[in-house]
């Protein structure tokens, strides 16, 4: 997993590639959250999250996960778990750049982020843990609860639906879809939009929005883990 990061005018870019799938791994994990690291270091102003043209990320590895020890598969849910939300209350506005597929974990790092701008193309965008048998856990459900319109709750959280970037607008998974070649400058102008407010204010709501609905959620984290873990190398995935 390679990972790119860069400033430029107060604004850091996170740019994810493992040229395949953009799967979720302990690498993945590691990789992104040394780069928040490095923003907050840098004192950035805002950040962009961003795939590759056609993936922006396929969610938790799948492939791989389900071989790991029980104990190490369990550590890497937990740093899933732990990175997801670092990213949901980071302090400085998130800007995810939707460039490509965003599914099931995928969904969940958009998700996360303040702003979401997909490229217009024939991706699947959304959350769909349900239909291949795993159940989300409550951190995703929060998430997705403070971020989606709630008549589409069940749609997209419990049925597991994928859309296409403009349905996916329809339904709050994002907030713009452009050109794959605007993305980048759209990705911009909404995180400078982002980053002009005044930074101890945007941090402190954030977190007094945020902090409290996820508070329960990550305290009955390690009780639902079992579960989760179960759900994750149970071997019975079923694909959509």
């Amino acid at each position: 997993m390679s990972f790119t990061y860069s400033l430029d005018d107060g604004i850091a870019t996170i740019r994810f590639d493992d040229g395949k799938a953009n799967a979720i791994d302990g690498n993945f994990l590691e990789g992104l959250n040394g780069s928040l690291d490095r923003a907050e270091r840098d004192a950035a102003n805002a950040v962009i999250l961003t795939g590759r043209e056609g993936l922006f990320c396929a969610g938790l590895n799948l492939k791989r996960l389900p071989s790991l020890p029980a104990r190490e598969l369990q550590v890497t849910l937990e740093l899933f778990t732990d990175v997801m939300l670092r990213v949901f209350l980071f302090p400085r506005p998130v800007v995810a750049a939707v460039n490509g597929h965003a599914i099931a974990g995928g969904g969940v790092l958009m998700l996360a982020a303040d702003a979401r701008i997909a490229a217009d193309g024939p991706y699947k965008l959304g959350l769909n843990e349900v239909a291949i048998g795993i159940t989300l856990p409550s951190f995703v459900v929060d998430i997705g609860i403070a971020t989606l319109p709630p008549r589409h709750h069940a749609e997209t959280l419990l049925h597991g639906r994928l859309y296409s970037p403009a349905e996916a607008l329809q339904v709050g998974y994002v907030d713009r879809v452009v050109a794959t070649t605007g993305l980048e400058a759209a990705a911009r102008e909404a995180a400078k939009g982002l980053a002009a407010l005044p930074s101890k204010s945007y941090a402190a709501t954030k977190e007094r929005l945020r902090g409290r609905l996820i508070a329960a959620s990550r305290a009955g984290a390690k009780a639902e883990m079992a579960s989760f873990v179960e759900s994750v190398a149970g071997g019975s995935l079923r694909p959509r």
